[in-house]
């Protein structure tokens, strides 16, 4: 992810997102506000190569489906057009480490448009929280490679806490939503299922600042 990341930082400074205080995540809402939605679903596999000799047991698998929206149809009024979901990507992970990847269809995130990337799962141990912050933030520096803009990362609430943690592991921490970020800073917001909790985060390059 290093090198993702490196290109990233070079490439883009996008604003903060203009999401609403009060997104609502029922499909006819998300399309009136997003160009495009990124569902993730998260699962464990407890005994998928569970064997004698295995050391990848257990294991967590993410996988990243696309929807278009149409939202400039229904801003001008227009019939929207019906897209069918799209698998884009899945990911496998053991103790919290990427060990796997499958690409279904080019990025699809279209360039100069803006999404949402939302979790959705019903778990909440340690290893799995840390796995999603590590897929969600793949997911948000492909989209930015892409030039498309990641309005809001959305997780069950009840992951939150874990994710906003695991996410300073990955060299990216909460900032207040009033302070100005530096040229280069990737910045994304972090929104809880149900509504509720807030919290903004921005990228720091700690080499740089070792410089």
């Amino acid at each position: 992810m290093s090198a993702l990341m490196a290109i990233s930082v070079q490439s883009f400074s996008l604003p903060w997102s203009n999401a609403t205080a009060d997104l609502e995540f029922e499909e006819n809402s998300l399309a009136r506000q997003f160009d495009w939605v990124l569902y993730v679903d998260g699962a464990s596999f407890d005994n998928f190569l569970n064997y004698p000799t295995s050391g990848l047991a257990s294991m967590n698998k993410f996988s990243a489906s696309y929807q278009q929206t149409g939202s400039s149809f229904l801003i001008r009024g227009s019939q929207l057009p019906v897209y069918q979901r799209k698998n884009y990507e899945e990911f496998w992970y053991h103790d919290g480490r990427p060990i796997g990847q499958r690409r279904s269809c080019s990025a699809p995130t279209p360039a100069d448009e803006q999404g949402v990337v939302i979790l959705r799962t019903q778990k909440n141990e340690e290893q799995f929280s840390y796995s999603s912050a590590n897929c969600l933030i793949r997911l948000f520096l492909e989209a930015r490679l892409n030039q498309s803009t990641v309005a809001a990362i959305v997780v069950p609430q009840a992951l939150f806490e874990k994710i906003s943690t695991d996410f300073g592991q990955l060299n990216f921490l909460p900032v207040q939503p009033d302070t100005k970020a530096s040229d280069g800073n990737l910045t994304f917001r972090l929104l809880s299922d149900p509504p509720g909790c807030e919290r903004h985060f921005y990228y720091v390059d700690h080499r740089s600042q070792q410089l």
